[in-house]
C-alpha cells in the first residue's frame, strides 16, 4: 500500500533511511538533498551540496547518530560533502580525493571515520574530526562498484563485496597512517 507521495525534484537519485527510521534523506536532480519525516513526507529541510557541475547526489549516508548527512555523486567533481543537520543544515566538511564517480558511502558506527568507494578502483577512510583523508586501498579490478558492496561493521573493520566470487575483510584503526591489513 502507497502510504504517501512526495514531489522533491524533477528525478530523486537516491534515498536513504536515518538510522532510527523516522526521516529520509533525498538526492534530487538540482544538486539539493531533501529531508522527509517518514510519517507524512513533511519535507523537514532542503538544501544544496556542491558537487561541482553536472553534480548530483547519487549516493547517501547517515551517521548513526543521525546528525549527519554524507553526500557524493557520480558526476561532478567527485568530491564528498558532509553536512550536520541540527540546527539547519551546513556543511561541516567537503572531502576532496576520489578521481571518479563515488559509489558507496558508509559511516563507521562512532561516526568518527566515513568509508567510500570509487571508480577510481580505491577505498578512501576519512577522519570526520578533521576533514583529512586517513588512509587509502587499492581495491583494484575485481569489484563492481555499481552495487552497493561496502559494509561498515565496526569502527575498525569494513568488507567489500565483489565480482569473481570476492569478499574482502579490511581492518583499521584510527591511527591509519596509510596502512590497513586484509584479515
Amino acid at each position: 500500500d502507497l502510504i504517501w507521495k512526495q514531489q522533491v525534484g524533477d528525478c530523486v537519485w537516491n534515498a536513504a533511511f536515518s538510522s532510527v527510521g523516522d526521516r529520509i534523506a533525498c538526492g534530487t536532480d538540482q544538486g539539493k538533498v531533501v529531508i522527509l519525516r517518514e510519517e507524512d513526507g513533511r519535507n523537514l529541510a532542503s538544501f544544496d551540496v556542491d558537487l561541482g557541475s553536472e553534480g548530483t547526489p547519487t549516493c547517501l549516508a547517515w551517521s548513526h547518530d543521525d546528525r549527519f548527512v554524507a553526500v557524493a555523486g557520480r558526476y561532478g567533481n567527485h568530491s564528498i560533502s558532509i553536512s550536520r543537520l541540527e540546527p539547519d543544515p551546513v556543511v561541516e566538511h567537503v572531502l576532496v580525493g576520489h578521481d571518479a564517480a563515488i559509489f558507496a558511502l558508509r559511516f563507521s558506527l562512532d561516526d568518527r571515520t566515513l568509508v567510500s568507494i570509487s571508480a577510481d578502483r580505491t577505498l578512501r577512510f576519512w577522519n570526520l574530526t578533521s576533514g583529512e583523508l586517513a588512509g587509502v586501498i587499492p581495491v583494484g579490478k575485481k569489484f563492481n562498484f555499481f552495487n552497493d558492496g561496502l559494509h561498515v561493521e565496526s569502527n575498525s573493520v569494513c568488507a567489500l563485496v565483489g565480482t569473481e566470487n570476492v569478499t574482502e575483510l579490511w581492518r583499521w584503526n584510527s591511527t591509519f597512517r596509510g596502512r590497513a591489513k586484509l584479515i
